[in-house]
């Protein structure tokens, strides 16, 4: 159940949604696409994800910043909706979780009941990310 956008790798710190987990495939980004992707902020990406996720109906809950609390590497965001709960950490194109993010990723994938990963600007500018939410 845990969709991840990047394989969880060890050595890589990537979760790449790519292809949105459940068998999808997501055409390749524009030459204009990779633009916008390499220029969007993660805030930016962040505001994007929560006004969808709110329009949606879905209840979203932010977590500004996990150090200093006794779990560190939560993801950014946990998003409510009626029969599934997402955890997606959200990082810019070129960004990459902590080791911490990667080792608190892989175990809410792990146990399935989480949807889980890495959402980066390209993973909304495929559609990726509002395909998950509608459960699509």
């Amino acid at each position: 159940m845990g969709i991840v956008h990047e394989p969880v790798r060890a050595a890589h710190t990537g979760f790449s949604f790519a292809s949105g987990g459940a068998g999808l495939t997501m055409p390749p980004l524009t030459e204009a696409q990779r633009a916008i992707a390499a220029a969007m902020s993660e805030e930016s990406l962040q505001a994007k994800v929560i006004e969808l996720a709110e329009w949606l109906g879905l209840d979203v809950f932010h977590i500004r910043d996990s150090r200093g609390q006794r779990v560190t590497g939560l993801p950014d965001l946990t998003i409510v909706g009626d029969r599934r709960l997402w955890m997606p950490e959200l990082k810019r194109q070129d960004g990459y979780p902590t080791r911490e993010q990667r080792r608190i990723l892989g175990r809410l994938v792990e146990r399935g009941e989480y949807r889980a990963g890495l959402w980066k600007p390209s993973s909304w500018l495929d559609g990726t990310i509002e395909r998950v939410l509608r459960g699509d």
